[in-house]
């Protein structure tokens, strides 16, 4: 059995599960929250030629645990989920008007300061 997660493109940007047969040369499947479809050849040849994906595709190895890419895709989707929110805040802002910083709302997107380091790198 070969196995691996893939990333839909454009659409949703989420992060799913695969698995197919060692015989299988094609990956074929529809997104289960977009329905988006994604085609690639598992096998490439190395060189760049062809139509290049228009998503991401990895590979994992095949006596990796199920449950332990399946905690890998979780991980990636609360990032990709968190991404969204924040772009959806900056959505918010009408292009072409200026607000002043004191006027904005950042209290759901409150980031943490690191401290500067000097030219040492201390």
């Amino acid at each position: 059995m070969r196995q691996g997660i893939w990333q839909c493109s454009e659409g949703c940007r989420q992060w799913w599960y695969w698995r197919v047969l060692d015989t299988t040369t094609l990956f074929d499947r529809r997104c289960p929250k977009c329905q988006r479809r994604s085609r690639t050849l598992l096998d490439r040849k190395a060189g760049g030629r062809g139509k290049p994906r228009e998503f991401v595709f990895m590979e994992r190895p095949s006596y990796e645990p199920r449950h332990a890419i399946r905690e890998e895709l979780r991980n990636r989707n609360a990032i990709v989920n968190r991404r969204r929110e924040h772009e959806d805040a900056f959505r918010q802002l009408k292009i072409g008007t200026f607000v002043k910083a004191s006027e904005l709302d950042c209290s759901e997107h409150e980031h943490q300061v690191r401290p500067r380091r000097d030219q040492d790198g201390n």
